[in-house]
């Protein structure tokens, strides 16, 4: 370990850990020193001092920087291969309870430990042993108590590896999958009769369920007896954030923070068909509560508590209770600005019941930050917006402004999930649609609901971490609602849609080839041709909709004259893309006649060169266009 960071740590753990670190290195048959150093370590991370929650989480990191843990597991799991563990000696077991300690410890404290753990197989291999020794003799009430200890610490550890894991993309679920955890936590939560047990048992099923398995382990279902353990255990979590929310310390006394109940609460509402469940237990309650208390808070509870409420508001028998219960909490905390969550909030609140005028108690930036870019496109559709019902009252009918001289109805809005794994994909997606498409679309990288409102398709550039994002559902959702066109893109090498957004593929297309391909790299530019054809061929009437009447054919005359606007007119008249040509007039219409006709290869490859209309439809309409002028 660095000698710098030395001070950072209690004495007597520091030299208890650099202890253990000598035994495993030189005693490994004869573990009494071993056990006496990891059991001070175990007492070290009790520390109740005021600054006990970052002391552990320095303490987990020093652990995982010596790397003890994979050689603790090996040793643990000798002892178990040697003896069997019904016969292990009383100081082989205190190590094998101490080992499991220290895991369900430092997995509590520090996400960077839960991902040490999950990488570690000795680990891993070591917690599937144990619960494939203790499950069953739980069930069958014959397992000694010190031994449901050491199964409570399996699975409190499991359930921190998953936690810590899904908030900050440390943990592979794959990893703990493989050791049978599923299986295993569902046994527990039908039959244990400890409500410990119970308890993390349906945590771990809450975060590690396939949407398969959440429909039969995780539902009600007809069986009074699971209707009852469901509900008790929501009901647990309900009432753990009201706990959390009146208590002056940061955690429970059952030991959880308020950050790890807003998660679950989280987690669990994100399945469809949980958010009624969520409802009954009274859920908004707490909500408001923790809302109106949002200036003494930290962003991070904020920001999982609004999204609590997005999820419940996709639901259409929760929608109208939210507004009602949170709407002037809500309210108060949405500033005029940008950030993609308050403009989300913002569109929850559209309706009668929601007009409050008090002044916000707290703002979104706190978690968002500026985004100015966001700000002008949001400026930019509520100008054109207006303009376009004016015109509307006065009489006129509505047309297709050109970009640049502000128009909101030709941009696509490209929704993804912001973290790191998709990143880069999103900035490459942003530099090519900006290079092919910069006359016509306004392509905001920070999509917000308030976007998807004034855009003409959105984007879906969905994978495991879309999927897993309440405001991406929440945007997909109102993308849906508005009757938007989505164009989905496939991002996650092997994944396969599930929860909330396959039922919203499957209704948009029942096409094989829904999802455009963009998860290999090497594929890529074959991918983006096929999406570029998508936009020519599906998304172009939509964007000529409110176009003016058209120039008929029958009564063109002397077009040679024409403005850009009267060529626009013609343009929308035979749905083809005036936006995008909104530079041609008379002259330029002239000139491709002439062309046309002298020379017809020239007048192809200038068609798909230089006016871009690289799909048949569109070279078919121009032509015969063009044929009309004469």
């Amino acid at each position: 370990m660095d000698q710098s960071s030395r001070p950072e740590l209690p004495v007597d753990f520091y030299s208890a850990l650099q202890e253990s670190k000598q035994s495993l290195d030189t005693e490994f048959e004869n573990n009494t020193n071993l056990r006496h150093h990891v059991r001070q370590l175990v007492q070290a991370l009790k520390c109740r001092t005021d600054d006990a929650a970052a002391a552990r989480q320095r303490m987990a990191a020093a652990i995982a920087a010596e790397n003890i843990l994979p050689d603790l597991s090996k040793l643990s799991m000798a002892c178990l291969s040697k003896a069997g563990q019904q016969q292990l000696t009383k100081g082989e077991f205190q190590l094998l309870l101490c080992t499991l300690h220290l895991c369900h410890t430092c997995t509590d404290a520090s996400p960077e430990f839960s991902a040490h753990l999950v990488g570690s197989g000795d680990a891993l291999q070591l917690l599937k042993s144990l619960l494939a020794a203790w499950v069953q003799p739980h069930l069958e009430k014959r397992l000694e108590q010190q031994s449901v200890r050491g199964l409570k610490s399996c699975l409190s550890t499991v359930y921190n590896a998953l936690w810590q894991g899904e908030a900050r993309e440390l943990c592979s679920l794959l990893a703990l999958k493989q050791i049978g955890i599923v299986e295993a936590a569902n046994q527990l939560f039908q039959l244990s009769d400890n409500k410990y047990i119970v308890q993390f048992s349906f945590l771990i099923l809450v975060y590690s369920c396939s949407d398969d398995e959440a429909a039969r382990f995780l539902q009600p279902g007809d069986s009074g007896q699971q209707q009852e353990r469901v509900g008790r255990q929501l009901r647990q979590l309900v009432a753990g954030l009201g706990r959390a929310c009146a208590a002056k310390h940061l955690r429970t006394e059952d030991g959880f923070s308020m950050d790890e109940l807003l998660a679950c609460v989280r987690r669990f509402s994100r399945r469809p068909d949980h958010r009624p469940l969520v409802l009954r237990q009274d859920c908004l309650a707490e909500l408001q509560r923790l809302l109106q208390t949002a200036a003494e808070r930290p962003a991070s509870q904020i920001v999982a508590a609004l999204e609590i409420a997005l999820s419940l508001s996709l639901h259409p028998t929760c929608v109208d209770a939210v507004r009602r219960s949170l709407g002037s909490e809500l309210q108060s905390l949405v500033v005029e600005g940008g950030g993609r969550l308050a403009d989300a909030v913002r569109c929850l609140l559209e309706s009668p019941e929601s007009d409050s005028k008090e002044q916000p108690r707290w703002t979104t930036d706190a978690f968002s930050g500026p985004n100015e870019e966001l700000r002008t496109s949001q400026r930019k559709a509520r100008s054109i917006n207006e303009r376009q019902s004016n015109s509307q009252a006065s009489g006129q009918k509505p047309s297709v402004l050109p970009l640049e001289n502000g128009a909101a109805s030709a941009y696509l809005v490209l929704s993804w999930s912001r973290q790191d794994s998709d990143a880069a994909f999103a900035r490459w997606l942003v530099a090519k649609l900006n290079e092919n498409w910069h006359r016509t679309i306004d392509l905001s990288t920070d999509s917000t609901a308030g976007l998807i409102d004034g855009c003409r398709a959105v984007i879906l550039c969905v994978s495991k971490p879309y999927e897993l994002n309440s405001l991406c559902e929440f945007e997909a959702h109102r993308a849906e609602v508005l009757e938007k066109p989505l164009v989905p893109l496939l991002c996650g090498e092997g994944y396969q849609p599930g929860s909330w957004l396959s039922p919203i593929l499957a209704r948009y297309s029942a096409q094989a080839d829904l999802l455009i391909d963009f998860s290999k790299q090497r594929d890529r530019a074959k991918s983006f041709s096929t999406l570029i054809g998508r936009l020519n061929g599906q998304l172009v009437a939509t964007w000529t909709k409110t176009a003016a009447p058209a120039v008929s054919a029958a009564a063109v005359g002397d077009f040679s004259g024409w403005s850009s606007a009267e060529v626009g007119r013609w343009l929308s008249g035979h749905q083809l893309p005036a936006q995008r040509l909104d530079y041609l007039n008379g002259r330029h219409l002239e000139f491709l006649v002439e062309l046309k006709r002298e020379a017809p290869e020239a007048f192809y490859r200038m068609l798909r060169e230089d006016l871009r209309l690289d799909n048949f439809e569109l070279v078919f309409r121009f032509t015969t266009a063009v044929k009309s002028l004469g």
